[in-house]
């Protein structure tokens, strides 16, 4: 690891951690037959991740937003892109470090067909944020955050590392203000988020007694034999500490979304508004907006609607650069 990537000048609101990737997206008429030959319609490069992702949709929804994970390092072909590309969509990079190691790349396949996408990956051996990179890198600055959202990642231990030392921080930040201490802005109030979606996850339980918000992927569900979305929220909030309040939310696809406050289960169904066009992100799209309206709103099931609303939006655009003008807060919460 060396050195520290790109530098902003702004203070950042939200803080994403996690993975950043090269997303090679191929868009073919319909998905293909094993040693078949077809033409594709589009290519494209895209950065990827889910914490990038997030981060993007974050951004496009004017929230000023950090991304903090690895970069390649200066020597690599993506890095100027990766960089200008983070520029361009306005988020912060300034704690990143950096890699040797060649970066993850996913090939993408999107079926004009039905919007699916099939995705294959390869890691090439990419470090994961450490713990003590973390420290070194956002530390002092935790006190800017309104909300600090992670990726479960396969280095579990790092993450559950860090996820305790921002409950730490928080608890003695909020400790220091009660007695007297003068406060900076949004001092020891920042939220904590944490979103499981790989079915190979190790001791999410651990995780989930650590985060304010829990978000569970639909295949994660699964993978613990929960079938539907309801008995997914229920099943998984009865995982956190007695007394603990924990938001437990699942998007579930084109069935919609759920979530669990204490006791209180809220279903909606999901936004359909125009032909599915490309999934992709679709899930990071929700978090996102998920995010965003829980900023401005203690209202769970607007905030939810909200995240299905912004999905759906997605599925219709190919990226994310439309979203800015398709999903604007104030006209969604006057409008519902």
């Amino acid at each position: 690891m060396q050195g520290t990537a790109a530098a902003g000048d702004q203070q950042a609101t939200v803080l994403c951690v996690g993975l950043n990737d090269v997303d090679l997206i191929t868009v073919v008429e319909r998905y293909p037959e094993e040693d078949s030959d077809q033409r594709g319609i589009e290519y494209r490069r895209q950065r990827g991740g889910n914490a990038s992702n997030t981060s993007t949709v974050l951004s496009h929804l004017h929230n000023c937003c950090e991304f903090l994970g690895v970069l390649p390092s200066c020597s690599s072909p993506e890095y100027s892109w990766l960089l200008e590309d983070f520029r361009r969509c306005g988020i912060i990079t300034a704690g990143c470090v950096q890699s040797d190691v060649p970066l993850p790349m996913a090939t993408v396949l999107v079926s004009r067909q039905t919007g699916s996408r099939t995705i294959v990956y390869c890691d090439n051996g990419f470090p994961e944020l450490s713990h003590k990179q973390f420290v070194d890198s956002v530390m002092d600055r935790l006190h800017q955050y309104r909300w600090i959202h992670f990726e479960l990642r396969p280095k579990v231990d790092d993450v559950l590392r860090m996820l305790e030392t921002a409950n730490s921080q928080r608890a003695a930040m909020t400790s220091d203000v009660r007695h007297g201490a003068k406060a900076t802005r949004g001092q020891g109030s920042y939220v904590i988020s944490v979103e499981i979606e790989k079915p190979e996850c190790d001791r999410p339980e651990r995780v989930m007694t650590l985060a304010d918000v829990v978000f569970i992927s639909k295949d994660w569900a699964r993978s613990r034999g929960w079938t539907d979305m309801r008995s997914a929220v229920i099943s998984a909030r009865s995982l956190c500490r007695p007394g603990q309040v924990t938001v437990v939310v699942s998007p579930w696809a084109e069935e919609g979304a759920a979530a669990c406050q204490n006791d209180d289960v809220i279903v909606v169904p999901a936004c359909a508004p125009g032909d599915v066009v490309d999934t992709l992100g679709a899930g990071d799209t929700f978090v996102a907006g998920f995010i965003h309206a829980r900023m401005r709103s203690s209202d769970l099931k607007l905030a939810l609607t909200y995240a299905c609303h912004l999905a759906g939006v997605k599925c219709t655009l190919a990226g994310y650069d439309g979203l800015r003008e398709c999903a604007d807060w104030q006209k969604f919460e006057a409008k519902t």
